[in-house]
């Protein structure tokens, strides 16, 4: 019997992929490991490899489309096996059997121009994904289907009308929308969706309650200077030396590196410093593990690894998964301070600014030129206290005034 190959969950988050590319085409022989497929979801690029020996037998997903997780893209099998459709229950396969079935009560009965109830388009889902990927707007469009629903079918046809439609009535037409209207329509990209969704959710159920403080980072700045002019091979960042400083004082205080769920509350064993990454369409998050146990020159290593990685869309699921608190440095922008949205389930977030000259008073009452840094840390009020969150801010900014309190 054929085994169905299915899109996988390459991460918490996932909920759908896209097929890029297929490595190996119907009627090939596959064995166990070899790269079937290439898909791409919201956050990074990966190969799925076959579980199973045989011969591709049918693909079922094109290269481009967008497949939920556990969805249905091809058939593994004996040569020659025949592929049973009808066990095939993957979206994919619905829409084409609902396609089929509309269009036979289409050509049998007379088309109806109702395609509104209530205002509300009726449109099987296929013909919506279709619309959006040919521009094509629903509204307008007389459907074919049972009771006047649009169909794929009449997506297409709507598009070769638009397609159509003369070159002089364009033309007036784009010269009227560059006139009126310059806005752009940009569909939004699968990772841009998913920070929306994640960053509303954090918003709307984790109230939020952010602290800041302003730092004295003289020492820390020399000791930074002090590494990077003895060691020729690494270059420290302040990102690094805040990741080591972040996860001993976390030690203190394991409620801050802690996650709730919807009936717990988990404090973590393990000390996993998310990084927040900037990337040209939307943000990522890759993961120093242990970091406490870590010293510094491996945790640089490791940070210029997975933030190249990430830049590259190469990093793997267990990279970017497992975080218990995050920092998100926006320093090198030239933002001197702001307010970061914790990443759910993670209880508490650290925003840093930048490095910059000022007057400050010293121990003696003078006032000396000194670097200072302002932090933020946003914590969950459900499960962190403002007196507890004050403790580990103050703990940090003791690490940052004088590295060495680290070590007493």
């Amino acid at each position: 019997m054929a085994t169905e190959v299915r899109m996988p969950q390459l991460g918490l988050t996932m909920e759908e992929g896209t097929i890029g590319k297929w490595i190996k085409q119907e009627g090939d022989i596959v064995q166990k490991g070899d790269v079937l497929v290439e898909i791409t979801t919201d956050k990074l690029s990966s190969e799925i490899e076959s579980e199973t020996d045989g011969t591709l037998l049918k693909i079922v997903a094109n290269e481009g489309e967008d497949i939920p997780v556990k969805g249905l893209i091809a058939y593994i099998g004996q040569e020659g096996e025949q592929v049973d459709g009808s066990a095939d229950t993957s979206d994919k396969k619905k829409e084409e059997n609902e396609i089929v079935e509309e269009t036979k009560v289409a050509q049998e009965s007379e088309k109806s121009s109702t395609v509104t109830v209530g205002g509300r388009i009726k449109a099987s889902p296929l013909a919506k994904k279709t619309a959006a990927n040919l521009g094509v707007e629903l509204k307008g469009i007389t459907g074919s289907g049972i009771n006047g629903r649009i169909i794929q079918k009449d997506v297409f046809e709507a598009s070769e009308r638009q397609k159509n439609v003369p070159a002089e009535v364009e033309k007036a037409k784009t010269v009227t929308q560059v006139a009126t209207n310059a806005d752009q329509v940009i569909p939004l990209s699968n990772m841009r969706k998913v920070i929306g969704k994640r960053m509303s959710q954090s918003k709307q159920t984790a109230p939020h309650v952010t602290i800041t403080t302003e730092v004295n980072v003289d020492k820390t700045v020399d000791l930074r200077n002090k590494l990077n002019a003895k060691n020729t091979d690494v270059r420290f960042s302040y990102t690094d030396i805040l990741v080591k400083m972040v996860s001993a004082a976390l030690r203190s205080y394991p409620i801050i590196n802690s996650s709730i769920t919807e009936d717990s509350l988990i404090i973590h064993d393990r000390v996993n410093i998310g990084v927040a990454v900037a990337l040209e369409d939307g943000l990522i998050v890759p993961v120093v593990r242990d970091a406490d146990r870590k010293g510094l020159k491996v945790i640089t290593r490791e940070t210029k690894d997975l933030i190249s990685k990430a830049r590259e869309n190469n990093l793997s699921p267990d990279e970017m998964n497992g975080a218990t608190f995050t920092i998100s440095n926006l320093g090198g922008y030239d933002i001197d301070g702001f307010t970061p949205v914790i990443n759910l389930p993670e209880s508490c977030i650290l925003g840093v600014g930048r490095i910059v000259k000022k007057p400050f008073v010293n121990e003696n009452d003078e006032i000396v030129p000194a670097s200072m840094m302002v932090l933020s840390l946003s914590f969950d009020h459900r499960v962190v206290d403002g007196a507890t969150a004050a403790e580990f801010l103050k703990k940090l900014k003791g690490y940052l005034e004088d590295p060495d309190n680290m070590y007493v």
